[in-house]
C-alpha cells in the first residue's frame, strides 16, 4: 500500500485575548476583528470572511480545542503545527498549546514551528515600529528556551521522527548562531533520551536555500517560496511591468488592482513544475512539499497586499492531489499546508460561510484518490 505524506496545516493561535494586543492595538483584540473589519476592493472580492455558524471561537476556552481536533481527525488532517512566540523577555500566545499539554485527552497531534522574527506594527498602517524584538542571546537563554519545549516534546501526541521531536524554524538565515544554538538543542534532547532533534528549515521569500547541515529536512512556505520565484526580475521588461504597477498602487490607492493579483491555477501549476535538483541538500537531507488553500491578507494591509483569485475546493483537491504524487516520489514524509485557520489571509481550512466543510473534505478525497490508483496499478 502507498504511504500516503502526513498532511500537516499551520496553526494559528491568535484567537485569544492577550495584554500585549490590547496594549498594542485595542481592547479586545483577537484575529477575528481583523477578519470583520475586512473590506471589498473590487465586485468579486469575498471579504470579509465569515466562519460557518459564525463561530467566531475563542482558543482560551478548552472546548475549543477539543472541537478542533474533533474536526481534524474526523477529516484526515494528521498533525497541527503550531506557531511558537518566544522571545528573550516575552513569551506571546503560548495560552492554547499549553491548555492543549494539560488536556491529555485531546486527541491532536501537533508540533511547533517557531516564529523567530520580530514583531512590528506593519498591520493597518504599515510602518516599521518595533512592538517585540527577536534576539538571540546566550547559550544560558537558548537552555532555557528547550527546557520550555522540552514539557512539549516528551507528549506522545508531539510529532517524532525516529524518536527526535520535529522542530520548524521559520527564520534560521536571522539566527548568526545557529548552529551553535541547533548542536546545545539536540545534545539536551540526547540528554533526555530523545535520539536528537528534527530541524525543519523554513524556505521563503527571503531564504532560498538550506543554512545549516545541522537541519533534517527543509520545506517551501507557499505561497511565499513561490512568489519569490515570480519576482526574480531576470527578465527587464518584467521588472519594469512590475515597477509601473507597483508605482499606481502606492500612489493611487483607489486604482491599485493590478499589483499582486495571482490566479491559483497558474500559480499551482508553477508550485508542481519547481526543480528540486536547484536545491542544494546533503545526501542525509530531505525535501519536504508544501501547498495552500487560497491566500488574501487585505484585512491585515492598508496597501501592498497579495491576493489570489480561482480557488475553489475541487481545484485545491486537483492539485493537492498531484503535490501528494510528487512528494511520494521524492519519498518526502510530510505535506505542509497553510493554513488550518489563518482567517485574516484567506489559508483556512476551517468552514466557512461560502465553502462550509469543503475544503476539510477534500482532504479526504484526495487521500482516497492516492489510495484507488495505488491499488489499480
Amino acid at each position: 500500500m502507498t504511504n500516503i505524506p502526513k498532511i500537516i496545516a499551520l496553526y494559528l493561535p491568535q484567537f485569544h485575548e492577550i495584554p500585549e494586543n490590547n496594549e498594542w492595538w485595542w481592547k479586545w483584540f483577537t484575529e477575528w476583528v481583523t477578519v470583520k473589519n475586512a473590506k471589498k476592493l473590487f465586485s468579486k472580492h469575498n471579504q470579509p470572511r465569515v466562519p460557518y455558524w459564525d463561530n467566531y471561537y475563542d482558543l482560551s476556552n478548552i472546548q475549543t480545542l477539543k472541537n478542533q481536533a474533533d474536526l481534524m481527525n474526523k477529516y484526515w488532517v494528521d498533525w497541527l503545527c503550531f506557531y511558537h512566540y518566544w522571545f528573550k523577555w516575552k513569551q506571546v500566545l503560548e495560552k492554547p498549546a499549553e491548555m492543549l499539554l494539560e488536556n491529555k485527552d485531546i486527541k491532536m497531534n501537533f508540533c511547533f514551528s517557531w516564529a523567530n522574527e520580530t514583531w512590528k506594527r506593519t498591520w493597518y498602517w504599515y510602518n516599521k515600529e518595533i512592538l517585540l524584538d527577536q534576539e538571540y542571546w546566550e547559550a544560558k537563554d537558548w537552555e532555557n528556551h528547550f527546557n520550555y519545549l522540552l514539557n512539549f516534546f516528551k507528549d506522545e501526541r508531539y510529532i517524532k521522527v525516529d524518536n527526535s521531536p520535529v522542530l520548524v524554524i521559520y527564520r534560521t538565515y536571522d539566527i548568526d548562531k545557529f548552529e551553535d544554538m541547533m548542536t546545545l538543542f539536540k545534545n539536551k534532547a540526547i540528554e533526555n533520551w530523545f535520539n536528537w532533534i528534527h530541524i525543519i528549515e523554513t524556505l521563503t521569500l527571503k531564504q532560498k536555500k538550506i543554512k545549516s547541515k545541522l537541519s533534517n529536512w527543509c520545506f517551501f512556505y507557499e505561497p511565499w517560496y513561490n512568489l519569490l520565484w515570480l519576482n526574480n526580475f531576470k527578465s527587464l521588461k518584467r521588472k519594469i511591468i512590475y515597477e509601473i504597477k507597483k508605482y499606481i498602487q502606492k500612489n493611487i490607492h483607489k486604482n491599485n488592482l493590478l499589483l499582486n493579483i495571482y490566479d491559483y491555477i497558474s500559480f499551482s501549476k508553477e508550485i508542481l513544475k519547481r526543480n528540486l535538483t536547484n536545491i542544494t541538500i546533503t545526501k542525509e537531507q530531505k525535501i519536504n512539499l508544501w501547498y495552500f488553500v487560497n491566500f488574501d491578507d487585505s484585512p491585515r494591509r492598508k496597501e501592498l497586499w497579495i491576493i489570489f483569485k480561482n480557488s475553489t475546493p475541487n481545484i485545491f483537491k486537483h492539485y493537492l492531489i498531484k503535490i501528494i504524487e510528487k512528494s511520494i516520489k521524492i519519498e518526502s514524509d510530510f505535506i505542509f499546508i497553510t493554513a488550518w485557520n489563518e482567517w485574516a489571509e484567506w489559508a483556512y481550512l476551517e468552514a466557512d460561510t461560502i465553502n462550509w466543510y469543503w475544503y476539510l473534505e477534500k482532504i479526504i478525497e484526495a487521500k482516497n484518490d492516492i489510495i484507488i490508483k495505488a491499488n489499480n496499478i
